[in-house]
């Protein structure tokens, strides 16, 4: 789901609750154990990382349970993402489910939380 809010190209009587989603792209978070990072494949198979755009990740680790902070310090000029926050739960046996909530400051601005089904490899 995700909330517009009233902007450029967003009339007023448009914003509020729409349904949202990521369809035909993919997330991955890869760890060197130390440090983490996640890569984005979008509908169109580009890819995008978030260490390679020099963002800042906070992480939370609490037994199969993560919690990855991704902040923008001068926003994303691109989508207009200024923050997201991904949460990966997984099972004993790696399956689970990630949530990402996301917020973006653009032309079109919005705050959204979307989930899907994952698998550790």
């Amino acid at each position: 789901m995700a909330y517009y809010l009233p902007g450029p190209l967003v009339p007023a009587d448009k914003a509020g609750w729409q349904e949202d989603a990521i369809s035909k792209g993919s997330t991955t978070l890869l760890s060197d154990g130390k440090n983490f990072d996640i890569v984005f494949k979008d509908a169109a198979g580009r890819q995008r990382s978030v260490r390679f755009h020099e963002k800042a990740i906070v992480k939370s680790r609490i037994n199969t349970h993560l919690t990855v902070m991704v902040t923008y310090p001068k926003g994303n000029q691109r989508s207009g993402v200024s923050s997201e926050q991904y949460t990966f739960r997984l099972s004993r046996k790696g399956d689970g489910i990630m949530i990402l909530s996301q917020q973006r400051d653009a032309l079109i601005s919005k705050v959204s939380v979307m989930a899907g089904a994952c698998k550790a490899k």
